[in-house]
C-alpha cells in the first residue's frame, strides 16, 4: 500500500460513509457508499470484514451501504473519494 491507500483506508476506518469511485473489474466506473467503521456495520455482518483473502496489499474489503453487503475493490483503482 502506499500514502493514498493509507490515508483512504484510514477515511473508511473513522467515518460512516465514503463515496468511492473506482474501475471495477470489467473497465467500468463504479460509485460506492461505503465505510469500514464498525459502528456502522450491523453485528451480524462484521465477520466479513476479516477475510484474509480479500484484504491486504492489494484489495481492500469495504461495507456497501446501499446493497447492505461486504464488497471489494483493488486499492490501485480507486479514481478518487470524499467522506460524506
Amino acid at each position: 500500500m502506499n500514502n493514498i491507500d493509507d490515508k483512504l483506508l484510514d477515511d473508511l476506518n473513522n467515518n460512516s460513509t465514503v463515496c468511492v469511485d473506482f474501475v471495477t473489474k470489467t473497465g467500468k466506473t463504479r460509485r460506492m457508499l461505503c465505510t469500514r467503521l464498525l459502528s456502522t456495520v450491523p453485528p451480524e455482518q462484521y465477520e466479513g470484514m476479516y477475510d484474509p483473502r480479500i484484504n491486504g496489499q492489494v484489495i481492500a474489503t469495504v461495507y456497501d451501504l446501499e446493497i447492505k453487503e461486504w464488497r471489494a475493490f483493488r486499492w490501485d483503482s480507486v479514481i478518487t473519494w470524499k467522506i460524506l
